[in-house]
């Protein structure tokens, strides 16, 4: 058996050796080509060729926000490729660190080639050209491996060797490699460090063109500003002019899917049926997952203080702002009242209400429900206090599995529109079988960006639980997630959104039971609107038993 794999290893070899030869352009019909012969090398030798890790700097770090490697970030193209690709790849453990140059990278190449991820994104070149003057003194710094001085003119040549060797040592360990071509910053704007930026541009394109498994992408027409004459990122697609922030990372990220499209099959984590419920296997965990029954859920509310007067005005001494459209109810307010007028910029002061309260109070406690419309069974949607307004309808999906459920969203600032599901480990005091410890599970969605939103931070899934009880633990796995400050500019395009948490385990409880909430969340870094439709939301159980 051991020499039938190493036989079919080395066809696939001779296979991939031949498509190379044959042409050095990156068409689709050659990458096509090499793509199929290393499909086979790489499972004759254990490596799997859905599986992505990657080598680089902060922003190959942007992948992860946490040490666990269980919170994927909105900043990181490589998750928004995923995401707008049908989660076709595991993004497994990468290993980018904050500031490195390439040759600091070089120490974290053997983790990265000891996975059995079958493609390797690399990312560097900036720190090391930012780390060299451009005049005296004569260097900056010295060489990680070699321990040779680099300096400005030198500084491009050896960044491109540390790469080579990267890339080539991934090659002869059977990996796909994705080199990230380096794009710059507002950092680089000396004539020496430009003619540095672009001498190592020049030079990881032409290694590209010739290397065989090594693919170029070049996002610097996507994300950067051409008539600048220094490295500029387009408006609103940095947080600090070197990184990336949401809306960068998506543009960023859809040109990267349309090189990753060519390099793996497809696959299909989302729901096929509507009779994958919990009953059927205990697989599919949540309750109405593709909102079948679309009517029977839960607006919920916020709470504000308020004082009213016999009058339609309600004078309100909290801070949140009470959306248009609002349902209001406390103490003196008729049924089905609605909020017709603000107070100039929001906040504390008075506001206008569709029907006169009965009576006067101060100090009163009013429930504010920032939402209309419907919410699928089993399922609750909420807005933030003073993040806006929300309509809310059932749409059908095209694909004949379940209904949509529609937000129109009116943000109001920086904010959130939420809808969340708890799956409890208790049902009426009893134990849930749908839920046990020890079950390893995933969150995955399906939402879909009606109309180029410019207000949208994001949109992300989260998975969270706790071992229910006092001195309860809590565990979470989160995909897309960001932050939703003013400064951090998301999505501004229509696209579709396959999202996948992963899998993290149930633990035993400290207390009776465990619990876990799946919650689509998306965020505002603005005043604005955004339109989405949640398709589906599930929770999966893995595993063989």
């Amino acid at each position: 058996m051991r020499f039938l794999k190493l036989l079919c290893a080395l066809f696939a070899l001779v296979a991939m050796s031949l498509s190379s030869a044959a042409t050095a352009q990156t068409d689709a019909t050659s990458i096509n080509a090499r793509t199929i012969a290393q499909r086979a090398y790489q499972l004759a030798i254990g490596r799997k060729p859905n599986v992505v890790t990657g080598l680089g700097d902060s922003r190959e770090a942007a992948n992860y926000l946490d040490p666990s490697l269980r919170n994927r970030g909105t900043r990181s193209p490589l998750n928004w490729a995923n995401a707008l690709l049908g989660q076709r790849f595991t993004i497994g453990a990468t290993f980018g660190v904050s500031g490195d140059r390439t040759d600091q990278m070089l120490a974290r190449l053997p983790a990265a080639i000891a996975t059995n991820a079958g493609i390797l994104h690399v990312w560097g070149g900036i720190n090391n050209i930012g780390a060299v003057a451009s005049g005296p003194p004569a260097f900056t710094y010295t060489h990680a491996v070699t321990g040779e001085p680099v300096t400005i003119d030198n500084v491009a040549a050896v960044a491109m060797r540390d790469l080579r060797y990267i890339c080539d040592t991934a090659r002869a360990a059977g990996m796909i490699v994705i080199l990230e071509n380096e794009v710059g910053g507002s950092t680089l704007t000396t004539t020496e460090k430009l003619a540095a930026l672009y001498s190592l541009r020049q030079m990881i394109t032409e290694y590209a063109e010739r290397t065989p498994g090594v693919y170029e992408h070049d996002a610097y027409p996507v994300v950067m500003n051409p008539g600048a004459a220094t490295p500029t990122f387009k408006s609103g697609y940095s947080y600090d002019g070197i990184h990336l922030n949401g809306r960068g990372a998506y543009w960023h990220g859809r040109s990267l899917a349309a090189l990753l499209d060519r390099l793996a099959a497809p696959r299909f984590p989302l729901i096929r049926s509507v009779a994958e419920v919990p009953a059927n296997g205990r697989r599919q965990l949540l309750a109405n997952p593709i909102f079948a029954t679309n009517t029977g859920g839960t607006l919920s509310s916020w709470n504000a203080t308020a004082s009213t007067n016999s009058t339609n005005s309600l004078n309100v001494t909290s801070s949140s702002t009470l959306p248009l459209g609002a349902t209001v109810t406390g103490a003196g307010i008729p049924a089905g009242t609605t909020i017709t007028g603000q107070p100039s910029g929001g906040g504390a002061g008075a506001y206008t209400m569709s029907q006169q309260a009965t009576a006067t109070a101060s100090g009163i406690t009013v429930a504010v429900t920032p939402l209309s419309g419907t919410v699928p069974a089993n399922w609750s949607a909420s807005m933030s206090a003073g993040g806006g307004f929300a309509a809310l309808t059932s749409v059908t999906n095209a694909d004949g599995i379940g209904n949509g459920l529609q937000a129109s969203i009116t943000f109001g600032g920086v904010g959130s529109f939420t809808i969340s599901q708890a799956l409890s480990g208790t049902v009426g005091g009893a134990y849930n079988s749908n839920l046990q410890a020890g079950d390893e599970i995933e969150g995955f969605a399906l939402v879909e960006i009606t109309g180029a939103s410019n207000a949208l931070s994001g949109i992300s899934l989260e998975l969270g639980g706790a071992t229910a009880g006092s001195g309860g633990t809590n565990f979470s796995s989160f995909d897309m997630s960001g932050p939703s400050a003013s400064s951090d500019a998301g999505v501004n395009d229509t696209a579709i959104m396959t999202l996948r948490t992963r899998p993290i385990t149930v633990l035993s409880p400290t207390g009776p039971y465990p619990y876990v909430i799946a919650t689509v969340r998306a965020s505002a870094f603005a005043a604005g609107s955004a339109t989405i439709v949640i398709r589906q939301v599930g929770i999966r159980r893995r595993g063989g038993s």
